[in-house]
């Protein structure tokens, strides 16, 4: 009896470029550096964002483990007491924050905005995996949320640095 065409076979001819790509990072997972660099050396993803979402997540996972409850039993000592680093590595955070983030057309477009949308998309999430255990993967909501606010963190960036050079102007 032959099996479903749906079962694992290792025999399949199909089934070993695949194999051959993943082993030759052909198709990566996001964190692997030729992955970013095909995003960051061609212009179109910000390394901005990448690190502003990876800085924003550890430091809110770092000052949030300082509340974790010492009791196991507890109904917060999920999340709260995970290491900060584990954040990074679950779920969809490294395939958003490579991928989804570093959009260039819903993302911030000035050099310190992106800093500032990538911080505040790192600690969206981990705010919205703590405190919301209906909804565990909070980085697209987070990203979705930011992609909103991104066209204002960008007007008050740039009104910024205008008054600042009217300040210098005016020296």
């Amino acid at each position: 009896m032959r099996p479903p065409i749906f079962a694992f076979n290792p025999f399949l001819p199909e089934v070993e470029p695949l194999r051959t790509a993943k082993r030759n990072n052909v198709c990566g997972d996001g964190w692997l550096p030729a992955d970013h660099e095909r995003l960051t050396i061609p212009g179109v993803g910000s390394w901005r964002i990448m690190a502003g979402c990876v800085v924003g997540a550890l430091g809110m996972a770092s000052f949030l483990t300082l509340f974790a409850p010492h009791d196991p039993t507890s109904s917060l000592s999920g999340f709260l007491a995970l290491p900060p680093y584990y954040h990074l590595v679950m779920g969809g955070f490294a395939f958003g924050a490579v991928y989804m983030a570093t959009d260039p057309v819903s993302a911030a477009a000035t050099e310190t905005g992106k800093w500032i949308y990538g911080i505040a998309i790192g600690v969206l999430t981990i705010l919205i995996r703590i405190w919301n255990p209906a909804y565990p993967e909070g980085m697209m909501l987070a990203i979705l949320f930011f992609n909103i606010f991104a066209p204002l963190i960008d007007h008050f960036v740039v009104r910024g640095n205008i008054k600042r050079r009217m300040a210098r102007a005016a020296r």
